[in-house]
């Protein structure tokens, strides 16, 4: 049986998630001024991708909601910082803004663009299917230059069920 379709994580698996999220901190880190809060950058990062990766194991497994991650993957790292005191807000301008600039980098996993030129030369029909928020993941392609490459994308946020799931009562089936 040949197959006729692909489907591909995007994140971490042909993007640099973790590269383009590091240049994100940096960036937000220089722009929200957190050096007045912190002794050095590791001391907001570290924390930042220990409770990101916890969170998103947390949400992943559907034990908490899409807004609960944006706001505490930030509240907590910054809770760390002297005379911060992170309200929810402060946290959803610093989220916006990360995610912002997390879709304009361009950033891929080596050998991803030459993965999908291959696929698609062998006439495989490609999907991305991710957890990834629906806000950011086509910029986030966009910014890798993998537009067109994808017939659909299949969002965690659309669907209603993180991936891997089992469930067969998605909200949207097309």
């Amino acid at each position: 049986m040949r197959y006729k379709a692909v489907f591909l994580d995007f994140d971490d698996t042909l993007y640099d998630t973790h590269g383009n999220a590091q240049i994100a901190l940096e960036g937000i880190f220089e722009e929200f001024e957190l050096g007045r809060h912190f002794d050095a950058p590791s001391d907001f990062f570290i924390p930042y991708w220990k409770t990101n990766a916890e969170l998103w194991a947390q949400y992943a497994k559907a034990e908490i909601s899409r807004d609960h991650l944006i706001v505490e993957r930030f509240r907590r790292p910054l809770s760390l910082g002297r005379g911060l005191e992170p309200d929810e807000a402060y946290c959803l301008r610093i989220s916006d803004r990360f995610l912002e600039i997390c879709a304009e980098q361009s950033g891929t996993i080596e050998g991803a663009h030459e993965l999908v030129a291959d696929l698609k030369a062998k006439g495989y029909r490609l999907f991305i299917a991710s957890n990834g928020f629906t806000e950011v993941q086509s910029r986030k392609i966009a910014s890798a230059g993998m537009s067109g490459c994808f017939e659909k994308l299949f969002l965690s946020e659309a669907l209603g069920v993180n991936k891997p799931s089992r469930k067969r009562d998605w909200k949207h089936r097309k």
